[in-house]
């Protein structure tokens, strides 16, 4: 599982999610279970952007509460998220085992829209689209770390469009500037992805930001990846300007 929470600043992965409770008509997560003791509900939040397959599974609780049942006083537990905001997730099975070699591309399979952090109702939630047709290239690498290109462009309405592209794009992921890799599990991260902008974002104080990226690859040798992201400011303290926060998933070609 993958998650990014509604402030942006909490991006973050697990491996220990031992249950899940599914809606059986929409597909949305209405609670999941962390190592057996804390269990994560839905509560009055909201669903939307839900979708997935047999593999993996996206969606974005928003508009409501969340709330945490056990002791571990997790992420945002009571914290009223808006209807502009949402924590954003993605749920597969990790792959049990990856190409030790080559190379595949990917393509978008669905996603959330993504939102702001402070959830002003005057910059309501974006969308997501790959810049080309493929939007995540993969060389593989076993046991060493495995990098990965991403080309995704994140546009909010009534601000701009910002393009988070990691060095070499997909044409070359395994550019030697890459920091998106999976240090040999099937899971993968990566800081200070660099994006650019059409013009002056909201996301961009003093015109810099960058991109945390997280995700996980789900299926028989990496057949489908999700991923969650932030777009954040590289310029002056946290929270002086707003994170852009949302999920992706992915299918290989």
């Amino acid at each position: 599982m993958v998650y990014a929470g509604p402030d942006g600043g909490l991006v973050d992965q697990s491996t220990n999610v031992t249950a899940i409770t599914q809606d059986g008509t929409t597909g949305l997560i209405t609670s999941y279970t962390k190592t057996g003791t804390d269990t994560y509900v839905k509560n009055t939040a909201q669903g939307a952007d839900m979708g997935g397959d047999a593999l993996i599974t996206w969606g974005r609780w928003t508009n409501g509460t969340p709330q945490l049942l056990g002791t571990g006083g997790g992420p945002y537990d009571g914290a009223t998220i808006g209807v502009e905001q949402g924590f954003h997730y993605v749920i597969g099975k990790p792959s049990p085992s990856l190409p030790a070699t080559g190379t595949a591309n990917f393509t978008l399979l669905g996603a959330t829209k993504p939102t702001f952090s402070d959830g002003s109702a005057s910059f309501p939630a974006g969308t997501l689209t790959s810049t080309g047709p493929i939007a995540m290239a993969v060389e593989w690498g076993g046991t060493a770390a495995t990098k990965l290109g991403v080309d995704l462009t994140v546009t909010m309405p009534n601000d701009v469009a910002y393009r988070i592209q990691t060095p070499g794009g997909i044409a070359n992921p395994g550019d030697g500037a890459n920091t998106l890799t999976t240090g040999g599990s099937a899971m993968f991260s990566g800081f200070s992805v660099p994006v650019t902008t059409t013009g002056v974002g909201r996301a961009c104080s003093g015109g810099a930001c960058d991109a945390t990226i997280k995700g996980l690859f789900s299926g028989t040798d990496g057949a489908r990846a999700g991923l969650v992201y932030t777009v954040k400011s590289t310029v002056g303290p946290p929270g002086l300007t707003p994170n852009i926060v949302g999920a992706a998933t992915l299918t290989k070609q």
